[in-house]
């Protein structure tokens, strides 16, 4: 949940793309914005990531997972590797990596403490089914915190939604569209944007 997450194998964002995989699912990076942190892109990135890796991993999910942490090329030798030596192919018997060993099932042990967290003596805060944040339309590049303070929104939940943007301004080639908590003052918000003053739109 942390939009600002950088790995050391260089890493980034919610879903942990790297620059080369990021430019392959069609994220922008620039001195302005970095599409690994911006939550809608990398979201829609990921979500076609894991797609694909599930089509070429015939549907097991299992293989897609650990594909997804080491990359598909180190899934694809293990296999050809077991295959040579007549070994079985599914994921429990591939030599992989410490890390992509422990990655998969520490999916499906926080799938189960999310499901029965009385089971497990976890005490989860709660969260409600509904949405977070709001999208809004800009009618160009501006300054992130003279809208905050004109908008009466919070800067800190700005940022944090808005962690694409990696300087004190919006990107002048896009994305231009800003999320902002669903607590917003929306009409304030709409006067803010009619009045500040805006780079071009490229």
């Amino acid at each position: 949940f942390d939009p600002f997450a950088y790995s050391h194998g260089a890493a980034s964002g919610l879903w942990q793309f790297t620059a080369p995989m990021a430019k392959h699912f069609g994220l922008k990076m620039n001195w302005w914005y970095d599409g690994r942190r911006d939550t809608i892109a990398a979201t829609n990135a990921a979500l076609d990531y894991l797609t694909s890796l599930n089509q070429m991993f015939e549907g097991d999910w299992l293989l897609a997972l650990a594909a997804y942490n080491a990359g598909q090329g180190t899934v694809r030798k293990a296999i050809k590797y077991n295959t040579r030596k007549g070994q079985p192919t599914n994921y429990q018997a591939l030599n992989l990596r410490k890390e992509t060993e422990h990655y998969v099932p520490k999916l499906f042990a926080l799938r189960n403490i999310i499901q029965d967290p009385d089971k497990f003596g976890v005490t989860l805060p709660v969260i409600a089914n509904k949405p977070h944040f709001e999208i809004i339309n800009l009618p160009g590049q501006i300054d992130l915190l003279q809208f905050a303070e004109q908008s009466e929104v919070e800067l800190a939940p700005l940022q944090h939604l808005n962690a694409g943007f990696r300087r004190w301004a919006t990107s002048p080639d896009g994305p231009h569209r800003l999320l902002v908590p669903l607590s917003s003052d929306m009409t304030k918000i709409a006067e803010t944007l009619a009045r500040i003053e805006t780079g071009p739109k490229n």
